[in-house]
């Protein structure tokens, strides 16, 4: 009977969906950025919550404009670095996620026929 319990127990813990859907990393990344009409690139320091759902999709939220952005990337590869991408009309923004090392790089380009982009840099803090 105690086997059994085990295993039940065991069985809906692994079998929850609330158990392993979600990873979070908070960021502290380095963002270089440069718009249309700026000569140079221009930076500072943001901080971003990467949100991984279901091995599937990732959310960024970036917490200085308390803004989850739009569309969520879509996973490309999982193990051991996360490189996920989206693509539309406007842009193509890629992250690459090194979870053994805790290391992540954020790009966006714009392709709307306007000149620009960011790209961050930094380290990040798995939350569990």
């Amino acid at each position: 009977m105690r086997a059994l319990n085990c295993f039940l127990l065991l069985f809906f813990v692994i079998c929850s969906p609330s158990v392993f859907s979600e990873e979070l990393y908070h960021c502290k990344l380095k963002t270089h950025w440069k718009n249309f009409d700026d000569d140079e690139f221009k930076q500072k320091d943001s901080l971003l919550t990467f949100k991984i759902k279901d091995n599937n999709t990732i959310s960024i939220f970036n917490h200085s404009i308390e803004l989850t952005y739009g569309e969520p990337l879509r996973i490309r590869s999982y193990n051991p670095v996360v490189i996920a991408e989206f693509q539309d009309s406007d842009n193509i923004r890629l992250l690459v996620l090194d979870r053994r090392n805790n290391l992540a790089t954020y790009s966006v380009t714009y392709i709307n026929g306007n000149y620009g982009g960011e790209w961050r840099l930094g380290r990040c803090s798995p939350q569990y």
